[in-house]
């Protein structure tokens, strides 16, 4: 599924100084693309991701998927949206502490009232190599099994498009090798376009493009 950010534009009020994180960042994508945006904290990464997720508007600008603009969607319509097409992976996991792994992989599709859930959810469990720890918590895994587990639940409603939020930040340097491995290789045997917000430069120089967010603007790197 194509990807389009059409001079995306954001800005913030702290007190009474006004924050410009975006200003006219653009970047478009075809289907199966993986691409790293590269920027130092602060630099509006994750904003950027937000924005593509529809999980924040922009100020100005568009994004649109497919032949979708995400930006002009109604609310009801932007969350069904994002639930059939996108998949998130976060820094800090974010599982249902209360929820066993294979329950929080299974619960995007409970949602949907998806009447395979379980054995979807069975079945990319094992894919991510922890078929045997299906009924363990969040609390009983590591930081590498928790993001294993968050991997899963954002690829098992087969989404076009996987944005990942620093996915290797919380994790040790051998840990964060295979969670890049297994991300990677998910992504590119499912045809997911994958969006990567990372300050990690061997992990962004994995991805087919990169582009760094300088002063509001998307700078792709020709190197």
């Amino acid at each position: 599924m194509s990807l389009e950010l059409k001079q995306l534009s954001k800005s913030f009020t702290k007190g009474e100084k006004k924050l410009t994180l975006l200003q006219g960042a653009s970047l478009s994508l075809t289907t199966g693309e993986s691409v790293a945006i590269l920027g130092p904290s602060g630099s509006g990464k994750s904003t950027l991701l937000s924005l593509i997720a529809g999980l924040d508007q922009p100020d100005s600008g568009e994004v649109w998927l497919e032949q979708i603009c995400l930006t002009t969607l109604k609310e009801a319509d932007l969350t069904r949206h994002r639930a059939q097409h996108l998949g998130i992976v976060f820094q800090q996991f974010h599982l249902m502490p209360h929820l066993t792994a294979l329950e929080n992989i299974s619960l995007p599709l409970e949602l949907s009232k998806d009447k395979q859930a379980l054995s979807k959810a069975k079945s990319l469990l094992e894919e991510v190599g922890l078929g045997e720890r299906a009924g363990h918590f969040p609390s009983q895994l590591s930081g590498g099994e928790c993001q294993r587990v968050a991997i899963a639940r954002a690829l098992v409603v087969e989404p076009d498009l996987l944005l990942a939020d620093e996915p290797t930040g919380n994790l040790d340097e051998t840990t964060g090798h295979q969670i890049a491995d297994l991300l990677f290789n998910l992504a590119e045997r499912k045809q997911t376009t994958l969006v990567i917000v990372t300050h990690n430069q061997e992990l962004a120089k994995r991805c087919q493009r990169r582009f760094h967010l300088h002063q509001g603007r998307l700078h792709e790197d020709m190197a």
